[in-house]
């Protein structure tokens, strides 16, 4: 009996560690980051304004589109115009700052605050004297850019993110669902014969 219950206990153990290694592993990759790496800027024809194209490493590989106004497309330039050189004086001022200081930039961790902006975390140095200072989120890709430091992001908020661009390509398909009708009430005025309409002639 006793030998059983030895067998029965050395059971329950092996399947209690077998249970939180597969826990460790699944936290281990739920809070694992995502990097991103920038790939381009483009101009969203269909929604007029600059795209922000990142590429998604990792388990979730694709891309991640993220809207820019023209004048954080323009800090993203290869060759800034003159119009942001103000801006663009900050970024030097924040890495000449860093420099002085000894904690250069490391990493950005790009988050969804509580208004539901993309924005960024700069982490600066490294060890238990690191700083993190919130940012602008194309201000950071920019710093991220020139100091070629990794971009990353938490896979729960990417597929939050991913989720409400669906939701928006949704809407457009359901406007785009109106175009038929359009072309049907345009079709329908061309084919009214509006000499009937202007009138009686006058006299020659």
């Amino acid at each position: 009996m006793r030998e059983e219950q030895d067998v029965a206990s050395g059971e329950n153990s092996r399947l209690r560690a077998q249970f939180l290694t597969a826990s460790k592993k699944s936290s281990e990759r739920t809070t694992v980051p995502i990097q991103l790496l920038m790939n381009d800027v483009r101009w969203s024809r269909e929604q007029g304004h600059p795209v922000l194209v990142m590429d998604v490493s990792g388990e979730s590989n694709g891309e991640l589109n993220i809207v820019l106004s023209p004048g954080d497309a323009q800090m993203l330039a290869t060759k800034p115009v003159i119009a942001i050189q103000e801006r663009m004086r900050l970024i030097v001022l924040v890495e000449s700052l860093a420099g002085s200081l000894r904690a250069p930039l490391t990493e950005v961790r790009f988050r969804i605050d509580s208004g539901l902006v993309l924005t960024a975390d700069l982490k600066f140095g490294r060890g238990p004297g690191q700083v993190s200072l919130s940012a602008n989120f194309a201000d950071a890709v920019v710093l991220a850019t020139r100091s070629k430091v990794p971009m990353f992001i938490s896979e729960q908020e990417l597929r939050q993110i991913r989720a409400s661009q669906e939701i928006g390509s949704t809407d457009t398909g359901r406007r785009d669902s109106e175009i038929p009708l359009t072309s049907a009430l345009n079709s329908f005025i061309e084919s009214l014969q509006l000499d009937d309409l202007t009138g009686p002639q006058a006299a020659g």
